[in-house]
């Protein structure tokens, strides 16, 4: 084991069968199961790559710290298996990680407590994403239906669909513009027709 090992875990490595076990002992008790599949399934089969992450404690520091290990098995001259590994301390991007899946999952809850209908359009493969609340407000069952920008002009009523586009084009024209406010109708699963109030703006380009 390298001296990074050793920042990361606290343990001084002098006797590798004390130390290596004292190493696995720190590892947290969830995390261990799919340690051990990973290096048994390497150990297994000569020339297997494994590549898993999981948590250590400091033995001095109690602090936890991710570690990502990449393994590879291969047979020593005397028919041993022996394993070649690197153990990376990935902490930081975890924590990065788990803030990003923190904000997602709020803004999925914002979005689906608003009464207000949230789409997006990704103009180089026209696929929509369109909010539980979009759906509903057509008196559609979320997921219903097809998230492609032919589902809109398909709903859209037939004299509002180029008003809309036509209001639109500005703004994809200038993504930098305050964006823009159009009404229009669209069809409801009953059949009814609805004003509808869009606005919209360039998130990315």
């Amino acid at each position: 084991f390298s001296d990074g090992v050793s920042r990361f875990s606290g343990i001084r490595y002098t006797n590798f069968p004390q130390h290596s076990q004292q190493l696995l002992e720190s590892v947290l008790a969830d995390d261990r199961p799919a340690l051990i599949t990973a290096l048994d399934s390497a150990a297994a089969q000569l020339g297997r790559c494994c590549d898993v992450s999981f948590r250590v404690r400091h033995v001095d520091t109690g602090e936890w710290r991710w570690i990502q290990l990449l393994a590879r098995s291969r047979a020593a001259d005397d028919g041993r298996v022996l394993l070649n590994a690197t153990l990376t301390d990935v902490s930081e991007r975890k924590q990065q990680e788990g803030r990003i899946a923190d904000s997602e999952r709020l803004l999925k809850a914002a979005v689906d407590a608003s009464l207000d209908g949230i789409w997006e359009w990704d103009l180089e493969s026209n696929v929509l994403y369109l909010s539980d609340a979009w759906h509903r407000q057509l008196g559609y069952e979320p997921g219903e239906l097809e998230p492609h920008l032919e589902t809109f002009t398909r709903l859209c009523h037939p004299d509002d669909l180029a008003p809309t586009f036509a209001a639109l084009s500005p703004t994809l024209e200038h993504p930098q513009s305050i964006g823009y406010t159009v009404e229009f109708r669209m069809l409801c699963k009953d059949g009814r027709w609805q004003w509808t109030l869009g606005r919209g703006n360039v998130s990315q380009r």
